[in-house]
């Protein structure tokens, strides 16, 4: 009896040593380095105050249609999904896209950057390109009664180019960018 346990006694105790390793102690592991990592993101995205308070994640898209705010891309959920019909718009999308039109005071020939007009997918919605920005300078001037270029130098603070994306380069945050109209940003 005691030779049949002695024979097994090494595979036993590398069997629990495996399982302690790999079914313990590396999920603990990669569980301790992924949430430092994602920590330091969520933390990254905070838009602070000049004191230092947090006021916003720059990840919350918070649209809105008020004349005085650059607006971001659509995002309603019962809206037709759009934006990956882009060359054979169903009538419901061609409708829905006439209404943001009206919503941005264009009619059907006046060119609209795309992002104004399609809907939004998820992780993109805070974030429109310059042109959209750009786009929407004049009306945002007229409706706070400064100057275009004031309003332009705001758009530029509120631009960035990420440092690591897959996606097109520079982009605006629209939060960031209707705090610091509303000089709640530096």
């Amino acid at each position: 009896m005691t030779s049949t346990l002695s024979q097994f006694r090494a595979p036993l105790v590398l069997l629990t040593a495996s399982a302690l390793l790999l079914g313990v102690a590396y999920p603990l592991f990669v569980k301790a380095l992924i949430g430092n990592a994602w920590n330091a993101q969520v933390s990254d995205t905070a838009i602070r105050d000049r004191s230092g308070r947090v006021l916003a994640s720059a990840l919350d898209p918070a649209p809105t249609n008020a004349p005085r705010y650059f607006w971001g891309q659509v995002i309603d959920a019962t809206a037709p999904d759009c934006y990956l019909d882009r060359q054979t718009y169903s009538p419901d999308c061609q409708n829905a896209l006439k209404f943001r039109r009206v919503l941005l005071g264009t009619d059907s020939d006046t060119p609209v950057p795309e992002d104004l007009i399609t809907f939004g997918i998820p992780g993109q919605m805070p974030r429109i390109s310059p042109e959209a920005a750009a786009f929407q300078i004049h009306r945002v001037a007229l409706a706070r009664g400064v100057s275009d270029a004031k309003v332009s130098s705001l758009v530029q603070a509120s631009t960035h180019n990420p440092t690591y994306t897959l996606g097109s380069g520079l982009y605006v945050n629209v939060l960031e960018l209707n705090l610091r109209l509303d000089g709640k940003l530096k």
